[in-house]
């Protein structure tokens, strides 16, 4: 039961990104919106369920010293390298991608905190 809603509320997470971006965009529209940048933010939030779905399965075997680090550490490379492509927003998608991915900890420590006491 667990895993069920750590695997939903991960989809539902995806789904906040992917509206914040939107939002984003929204409100700031880009001048240039092509494929290419369709596909960036489309990655983005492919990256994002794959490593928390990994990180949940991880965090239940009590490996999360690192683990945590380490999706933090590709998010970051993900959205440093679009950089030349948002020059003003990557910052703001890079703390939408973080806010999600720390609601998940917090959640995921909540759920699985009566295995580790």
């Amino acid at each position: 039961m667990k895993y069920t809603i750590g695997f939903v509320l991960n989809i539902v997470l995806c789904f906040i990104e992917a509206l914040g971006v939107d939002l984003i965009n929204i409100l700031y529209p880009i001048s240039h919106f092509d494929v290419i940048v369709g596909s960036t933010l489309s990655i983005s939030l492919v990256i994002g369920l794959v490593f928390r779905l990994l990180y949940m399965i991880l965090f239940h075997l009590n490996v999360r010293k690192y683990v945590s680090y380490a999706y933090l550490f590709i998010i970051i490379l993900y959205w440093a390298s679009c950089y030349t492509d948002f020059p003003r927003r990557f910052a703001v998608y890079l703390g939408i991608s973080i806010i999600c991915y720390y609601l998940y900890t917090i959640i995921l420590t909540y759920l699985f905190k009566e295995k580790h006491q």
